[in-house]
């Protein structure tokens, strides 16, 4: 499944990078060629690559305004974890969705490969329209954590009264705690974090205030 760079690498078109000052702080391995920075910039296809992979074709099916039922159309592709419930992973938004324009984001709760080699799974959507951000929280101390990580904000849904919210890596979250948030226009804003909605395997979706 898809990490947290990927999916930001996805849904930005280019690869996660610590802004400004931030960048010169980053560890030795951040600094290596950059293979998936340069894969978007040459690829005439922006969507093409997490790591060097280019994006499956997935059928929908069963689809309803909650999740679907999606199968490769490929019998072969990306590795599949045997317990994949609970991880987050982009998805083209279903029209059918309320509030989505290009991209939302699903979280998946089973698979199923059958004896031809057919891959399913199933996956729920997280409400809202997506839009790929940096975070740093205040005081977070020195070294790696004191530097921006990827997150992702969920736009309000007022067809299901849904208010906005934020999509954190797992093990960040703490309430009450205020953050930095980066758009991709380089506009910030400082937010605080309120209660844990929905925890997966690898994210924590929150509520949060502007300040």
């Amino acid at each position: 499944m898809p990490q947290a760079e990927d999916i930001y690498a996805h849904l930005s078109g280019q690869p996660f990078k610590q802004p400004g000052s931030y960048a010169a702080k980053a560890s030795p391995s951040r600094n290596q060629p950059d293979p998936l920075g340069r894969a978007l910039r040459d690829s005439p296809d922006k969507e093409s690559v997490a790591k060097g992979f280019p994006l499956e074709t997935w059928q929908l099916e069963n689809e309803s305004i909650l999740g679907a039922r999606l199968t490769r159309e490929d019998l072969s592709g990306g590795r599949a974890e045997l317990q994949p419930a609970g991880r987050i992973a982009p998805i083209d938004a279903p029209s059918s969705i309320p509030g989505a324009t290009a991209w939302i984001l699903g979280a998946t709760t089973w698979v199923n490969v059958a004896r031809t080699g057919q891959l399913s799974i199933g996956v729920r959507y997280l409400p809202g329209a997506v839009e790929a951000i940096r975070i740093r929280f205040a005081g977070a101390g020195d070294g790696e954590a004191d530097g921006y990580s990827p997150a992702f904000l969920l736009q309000a849904v007022p067809a299901l009264k849904s208010p906005p919210s934020l999509i954190l890596p797992r093990g960040r979250f703490q309430a009450d705690s205020v953050a930095e948030i980066m758009h991709m226009n380089a506009i910030n804003q400082q937010v605080k974090m309120g209660f844990c909605v929905e925890r997966g395997i690898d994210y924590e979706r929150v509520s949060f205030t502007l300040l």
